[in-house]
């Protein structure tokens, strides 16, 4: 079930043979949590068979249960996939869990009877596999089930030869307030002539923002090709609320700039290993500390340079085969265990 490319021979070898079946269950799926699944030779399943509204999924969920009672590894996208899962593990069956959504960040904003019924679910789980630190302390905070950090990987090629200049900001990614993208543009208004460019899909939270913010914002939509407009920026800004990694992030820094980041994106762990002024203070991020930290990034070009190549550097170092290493050796460490324990 493992790849053996990516194994350590001296450790446990998992086989598609000696564990019957692995399944993907999935809800989107995000393209790395896909290929994870895949590193690992499981089979993908969506975890529900009627796409809808989240309560309609999530009755048909149910249906997938069979499929579950049958397998003896399970992947889960998300919490979105628990309940199939929770309902039919079976003795013996190794449950993993990315965590690299909403869930334990909504979680304490839950009723009662609502986190009791899912710390039940949950209770099933035998890994966690965050993708940042602070998705991990996320998870923690709610149960303690062992947590490993896998980390996501950049296309650093597509992005290398972007060359930033100018002043206009930049940002990737879905345009909604989880993404901090209101507090984004009422920075930019506080730094007077220079453009926001939001290269992305607008939810409705935040479309009014954009329309009142006029021509300062300029909004491509989805685009295959999101650097040839990074290109157009001279600084790059992640101001979310709540973002689990953020590989916006790291393509910002393998397209060469020194990103501002909130302490709530998971991979500010990285931006701050280059320098701790990229990362704005804890709490809720506002737009009066995030017009500050560009202008002094504006007022200190020696410093921003040398960031800026700094970034690059380090971005580079965030592989594929570096990411699909540690989802394996995670998945690995807790399913080797229960192999031993079984005999």
């Amino acid at each position: 079930l493992l790849d053996g490319s990516m194994m350590d021979t001296n450790k446990t070898t998992i086989s598609a043979q000696n564990t019957h079946q692995g399944i993907f269950l999935y809800s989107g799926p995000h393209p790395l949590h896909r290929e994870w699944g895949d590193s690992l030779g499981l089979r993908p399943l969506r975890f529900s068979p009627a796409p809808g509204p989240m309560p309609i999924e999530q009755a048909f969920s149910l249906l997938r249960v069979p499929a579950v009672r049958k397998a003896r590894v399970i992947v889960l996208e998300g919490a979105d996939c628990l309940a199939p899962a929770a309902m039919g593990k079976r003795p013996g069956c190794m449950l993993v869990m990315i965590n690299s959504d909403t869930f334990f960040y909504r979680f304490p904003s839950l009723g009662k009877k609502r986190q009791q019924l899912l710390l039940r679910m949950l209770s099933k789980v035998d890994l966690i596999v965050s993708t940042s630190p602070y998705m991990k302390q996320l998870a923690e905070r709610v149960i303690g089930t062992p947590n490993i950090v896998a980390t996501p990987y950049v296309n650093h090629e597509k992005f290398s030869s972007v060359e930033p200049h100018g002043k206009d900001i930049g940002y990737i990614g879905r345009l909604d307030r989880h993404k901090g993208i209101d507090v984004l543009i009422a920075a930019t208004a506080l730094l007077g002539e220079r453009k926001l460019r939001l290269i992305g899909w607008a939810d409705n939270d935040v479309r009014e923002s954009i329309h009142t913010a006029g021509k300062q914002v300029l909004v491509t939509g989805i685009t295959p090709h999101p650097e040839k407009y990074l290109g157009l920026c001279g600084h790059y800004v992640n101001c979310a609320r709540h973002e689990p990694f953020g590989i916006n992030i790291l393509e910002a820094m393998a397209a060469g700039f020194a990103p501002i980041v909130s302490s709530r994106c998971g991979a500010s762990w990285i931006v701050k290993q280059v320098s701790p002024k990229l990362v704005l203070g804890e709490g809720e991020p506002n737009a009066k500390t995030v017009a500050a930290a560009v202008r002094w990034l504006d007022e200190h070009p020696i410093e921003h340079q040398d960031w800026k190549a700094a970034c690059k550097k380090l971005s580079a170092t965030f592989t594929k085969e570096r990411s699909m290493k540690e989802f394996a050796d995670a998945a690995r460490t807790v399913v080797g265990e229960t192999l031993k324990k079984q005999g």
